[in-house]
């Protein structure tokens, strides 16, 4: 066993014991987590919008890279992506809006 191993093993044994003996602190440290996530997701789609917006393309469709950056920071935020490659290209900065103005209410009704 090398140590890598055993630093994996201590660590879900670390987690393991710190849901059973202190759930309050392993779940609001979760919740941080995913917040952090999702404050860096935010970040990256408001940066993609106006490149979206500024390319036009002859089908109205996102290209493969600008479809797959989307997913990728959707997954990482555990939103549903509800944006593939059929969706027009007008109507997806309409959709990273609706998802960005919901996640900055609920940081704000949490005071995250």
């Amino acid at each position: 066993m090398t140590w890598k191993d055993i630093l994996k093993v201590d660590i879900k044994e670390a987690r393991r014991l710190g849901r059973k003996y202190a759930p309050t602190e392993m779940i609001r440290d979760d919740i941080e987590k995913l917040v952090r996530r999702e404050k860096k997701g935010i970040k990256s789609l408001k940066a993609l919008i106006p490149k979206i917006r500024e390319t036009k393309s002859i089908f109205n469709t996102l290209d493969s890279y600008e479809l797959g950056s989307i997913k990728t920071i959707l997954n990482k935020m555990n939103l549903p992506p509800s944006i593939d490659s059929s969706t027009p290209r007008d109507l997806v900065p309409k959709i990273l809006e609706g998802y960005i103005s919901e996640k900055e209410e609920l940081h704000k009704k949490y005071h995250y």
